[in-house]
C-alpha cells in the first residue's frame, strides 16, 4: 500500500481521485490522520472527502491512523443508509493475525433492544425526509427542523459502544466517555446522511491484530434491523413492510458488510 504523508496531500489526492474516476470499493492506501482530527461525527478536517465508496453497503469511508489510534470515518450514501444505521449501527471488526482467535469488534451506535420514542422517531426520519423532499420549497422549514431534531435524537440514543473480543476490556458495552480511550460519535448532515467516527487505540491491536508488516485485516458491517442491540432488553423490532418489498427495504432488513487490508501509515 501507498503511504500518503501530510493532510494537504491527502485532501488533494482524494479530490483529484474523486473527480477523475470513481472511488474504489475498498480503500487502497494508508492514510495519516489529520493533526486536528476530532471524533465529533463531522468531516470538517477531511473536507468531506473519502478514500472508498461501497456501492452495495451504500457508504463512503476512510480508515486512517496516527501513532495512537486507528480511525474510521464513514458516511451514509443517502437516507436509506442512514435508516439502516439508525436501526442496527455499524460494526468495525479487526481480525487477529492468528485466524483461530475471535476478532475484536466495536459497534456504534449500539442501540437498545427496547425502542423508546426518540429512537423510533429517529428510525423513521429518513422516510419522513423522503416525503418532504417531494416539495423542497414548500417543506424547507420542515426539512431544516427534521435534520435538527434527528441530530438531537441521535445524540440522545447513541450513547453506548459495544465491545467484543478484547482481552483488556471485560465489559460488553461501554459509555461514550470511558476509561479505555475508545471514542465514537455521530451526526446527520443536511442530506439526511449519517456520519459516524470511531477511534480505537492501537495499543489494543498490537501483538494480536497487527502483523509484522504493520498490516491489519478489517471488516465493516452495516447491521440489519434485528442483528445488533444491547443485551438486557426485549427483542428488537423486525422491520414491517406492507405491500411490495422494494430494494431499499431489503437493504435495510439484511446485513451488508465488506472487508479489506490496511497498512498503518507512518509519519
Amino acid at each position: 500500500m501507498t503511504n500518503i504523508k501530510g493532510f494537504v496531500l491527502i485532501a488533494l489526492t482524494t479530490v483529484m481521485t474523486a473527480s477523475a474516476q470513481k472511488l474504489p470499493s475498498s480503500q487502497k492506501v494508508s492514510v495519516l490522520a489529520p493533526r486536528d482530527i476530532s471524533i465529533d461525527g463531522l468531516t470538517t478536517e477531511w473536507h468531506d472527502t473519502f478514500f472508498a465508496h461501497q456501492l452495495v453497503s451504500r457508504v463512503y469511508y476512510t480508515l486512517s491512523n496516527d501513532n495512537s489510534n486507528l480511525y474510521l470515518t464513514i458516511k451514509a450514501d443517502g437516507p436509506q443508509a442512514s435508516r439502516k444505521i439508525f436501526h442496527g449501527g455499524i460494526t468495525l471488526a479487526i481480525y487477529p493475525v492468528n485466524k483461530k482467535e475471535a476478532p475484536l469488534s466495536i459497534t456504534f451506535p449500539a442501540l437498545k433492544k427496547k425502542v423508546n420514542i426518540e429512537q423510533e422517531k429517529l428510525q423513521d426520519s429518513p422516510i419522513v425526509y423522503k416525503i418532504f423532499m417531494e416539495d423542497t420549497i414548500k417543506n424547507k422549514t420542515k426539512l431544516d427542523s427534521l435534520i435538527s431534531v434527528s441530530n438531537r435524537q441521535l445524540t440522545s440514543v447513541a450513547n453506548i459502544i459495544q465491545i467484543r473480543g478484547s482481552n483488556e476490556i471485560v465489559e460488553s458495552s461501554i459509555p461514550l466517555k470511558n476509561q479505555y480511550a475508545i471514542q465514537a460519535a455521530g451526526t446527520v448532515n443536511s442530506h439526511m446522511e449519517c456520519v459516524l467516527e470511531f477511534a480505537l487505540p492501537l495499543k489494543y491491536l498490537y501483538g494480536r491484530f497487527i502483523n509484522s508488516k504493520e498490516m491489519l485485516r478489517y471488516d465493516i458491517k452495516l447491521n440489519s434491523t434485528a442483528t445488533i442491540a444491547v443485551s438486557g432488553f426485549f427483542d428488537p423490532p423486525i422491520l414491517m413492510v406492507s405491500g411490495n418489498v422494494n430494494q431499499d427495504d431489503i437493504y435495510v432488513m439484511y446485513d451488508t458488510d465488506f472487508s479489506g487490508d490496511y497498512t498503518l501509515a507512518k509519519k
